[in-house]
């Protein structure tokens, strides 16, 4: 019989634990809502979230400059040999504002990427017979890298290329510059 009490106590005791238990649950789950709302406020400025805002408003204008003039360059480059002087001239800048920093990535991504993986698939090309025949063993792991590394260089340069372009045309009107045009090439 003392055990059937000492189970009912128990129970009791039990009963008495849960709503305690339960209420600071309910206390930490209502600080973190909190906390997630004024996070959610705090990120909002002046009613307008930070995907929201120019990506150039935290551009120095001095750097802003340089790396928009580097990029017409680029576009206005006639010739290959050009054009690579013109990426080495615009991978060469350091701006350390925010702004101009992602436009000269985005906009370097995307014009040396292709680049690059054009050198990777004359590389390629110089593994494979003369003859046109199937490419020796040895060679066979390199060209699946070589072919993999080409077509991710591309991916990125596909997906830059937008914000490149927006990031680019917003930086020149800024200086009241007239975008560049790509030039006609002489290859």
């Amino acid at each position: 019989m003392s055990s059937a009490t000492d189970s009912s106590d128990e129970m009791k005791k039990a009963e008495a634990r849960v709503p305690r238990w339960t209420s600071a649950v309910l206390a930490v789950v209502a600080m973190v809502l909190v906390s997630v709302a004024v996070a959610s406020r705090s990120a909002d400025r002046d009613g307008e979230r930070e995907s929201d805002r120019d990506p150039l408003e935290l551009a120095d204008p001095a750097e802003l400059r340089q790396v928009v003039t580097a990029i017409s360059e680029v576009i206005r480059a006639s010739q290959p040999a050009q054009e690579d002087r013109a990426i080495d001239a615009l991978a060469q800048l350091t701006p350390r504002s925010p702004g101009a920093a992602d436009l000269r990535d985005a906009c370097l991504t995307t014009y040396r990427s292709p680049r690059d993986a054009e050198r990777l698939l004359r590389e390629g090309a110089r593994l494979l017979p003369a003859d046109g025949g199937a490419a020796p063993p040895e060679a066979t792991a390199r060209l699946e890298e070589i072919s993999l590394r080409a077509r991710n260089l591309i991916t990125e340069a596909r997906e830059t290329l937008d914000r490149c372009n927006a990031l680019y045309q917003s930086g020149a009107a800024r200086f009241n510059l007239e975008p560049a045009r790509r030039a006609r090439r002489h290859e």
